[in-house]
């Protein structure tokens, strides 16, 4: 559950460095997978990103804010100036396919379009750590290819990834 995910991300965290390409990963009972760098060392500056499926949409998405000002917002979050996430903010909003929809408050999305825009931001900023939270679980099969393959490059880039789902086959297929 909850404290695992933590517990496994807490330690792919301490043992991840930059541009190390991922190893092995594998299905863990309650869902969880971890592809770990190969790598020997601590990330310290390592750049993290998060982002959960239903119920948790966007993480640290505020529910009166638009999502346009989430997503610059969840970019201060991470460290990166507001250039950075201007030059990134139209592929961002197309990449979740939500539109228009990016100048309502959030809280008036639905569970998908929370899920759509997070999983959006999390990955547009090249993480070196991305924790993926049952993300995959809402959403119509087009976009979830669509975070399958996004989810493939940040791995073939090296990036550490800690996916959580009850699809083994799926867990099977992210974490190499």
């Amino acid at each position: 559950g909850a404290r695992a995910a933590a517990a496994a991300w807490r330690s792919a965290a301490s043992r991840a460095s930059p541009g190390a390409p991922p190893s092995r990963g594998a299905p863990r009972r309650g869902g969880a997978g971890v592809s770990r760098p190969r790598g020997a060392g601590a990330a310290r500056g390592a750049r993290p990103a998060a982002t959960r499926g239903a119920g948790g949409g966007g993480v640290g998405f505020h529910p009166d804010l638009t999502g346009r000002e989430n997503v610059f917002l969840s970019g201060a979050i991470i460290g990166l100036s507001r250039k950075e996430m201007v030059s990134r903010f139209d592929e961002i909003v197309a990449f979740s396919g939500i539109g228009d929809f990016i100048d309502m408050p959030v809280r008036q999305y639905s569970s998908g379009m929370l899920v759509r825009l997070g999983f959006s931001v999390a990955t547009a900023v090249n993480p070196d750590i991305l924790l993926v939270d049952e993300v995959l679980s809402v959403g119509d099969y087009a976009f979830r290819q669509q975070c399958l393959e996004r989810i493939a490059a940040l791995q073939r880039q090296g990036a550490s990834i800690l996916y959580v789902s009850h699809n083994l086959e799926e867990v099977r297929r992210v974490c190499d």
